[in-house]
């Protein structure tokens, strides 16, 4: 080996020596600390938005018979979202996105008896996002999901007064 070659190979060595002499030292010197608060430690909301855009959701996804829906304006579209066997999975989740048109809402009504906790018989999308949603006004307001149990239901969408909307479940 030539000499520059031995150099490199003592600084690289020394970095890393200094690289755990630094941690162990951080690693003592909060030993005694509570754990941190997880609402501090969480990650920033472009992050997972940006690592959710990314990866998607590994969950079940809605399937429907279509994907696009076109409702013309005040109009009422409804939609029935199957039952799934007792055997398929609990829930699924229905990501929509209003790709025209101004307003839109979505009304869905769930019809599984038994519900887990946390979960309403009936969930309402606006688009776009309005203030009582920040995270979702923020990221994407043309954007919602809803998420379905295992006995299905009825999508309900509207449009607003003026214009025709188009929605599609992604």
């Amino acid at each position: 080996m030539d000499r520059s070659t031995k150099i490199l190979i003592i600084v690289v060595i020394a970095i890393a020596c200094l690289f755990v002499i630094v941690m162990v030292w951080g690693v003592a010197r909060h030993r005694n600390e509570p754990d941190p608060d997880p609402k501090k430690t969480e990650a920033p909301d472009w992050v997972k938005s940006g690592l959710a855009s990314l990866v998607g959701s590994r969950g079940p996804k809605l399937e429907l018979d279509k994907k696009k829906f076109v409702v013309n304006p005040g109009a009422k579209v409804a939609i029935a979202v199957p039952s799934v066997p007792d055997k398929g999975p609990q829930f699924r989740t229905g990501k929509f996105r209003l790709t025209a048109g101004k307003q839109a809402t979505i009304i869905y009504t769930d019809k599984t008896p038994d519900k887990p906790k946390g979960f309403s018989d009936t969930q309402t999308v606006a688009f776009p996002a309005d203030d009582s949603e920040p995270a979702r006004k923020k990221n994407d307001p043309n954007e919602g999901s809803i998420t379905a149990m295992r006995a299905g239901g009825i999508l309900t969408m509207q449009c607003g007064p003026s214009v025709h909307c188009v929605v599609e479940l992604e």
